[in-house]
């Protein structure tokens, strides 16, 4: 009976193993570049229109397109919260459609605050 038990604590270990490893295979590196390709293959950068920022805006939407992005854009860092999100910003979007926003929406701009490029950039 002792040796079943064995036996059968034995092929547990070896099926969680092997499961541990499908799990990382999954959660690797290959989904990093699929979130890195797709967001760098749908967006010309900087976005220089308003159509582009709301397309943008719409591909953030998804849980899984926004964590990838989360990952990408981090990677542009800097050496506080103010330099990365100028950073970011200034890889993200031309100073054009920049002018057109304010977080608020004050003096007759639109809303930053309401996009979720703002999400994006301040850990939302």
């Amino acid at each position: 009976m002792l040796r079943e038990i064995l036996r059968q604590l034995t092929t547990m270990k070896a099926s969680l193993l092997q499961f541990n490893e499908d799990v990382q295979k999954l959660h690797g590196n290959k989904t990093k570049e699929f979130y890195r390709e797709n967001f760098l293959n749908n967006f010309h950068l900087p976005i220089n229109g308003e159509m582009e920022l709301k397309e943008l805006d719409s591909y953030l939407k998804s849980d899984i397109n926004f964590k990838g992005t989360v990952e990408d854009i981090s990677r542009i860092g800097g050496s506080n919260i103010y330099d990365f999100v100028r950073r970011s910003l200034s890889v993200l979007i031309t100073d054009e459609v920049a002018k057109e926003y304010s977080y608020y929406g004050v003096k007759k701009k639109k809303i930053f605050k309401s996009l979720r490029l703002c999400d994006l950039l301040l850990g939302k």
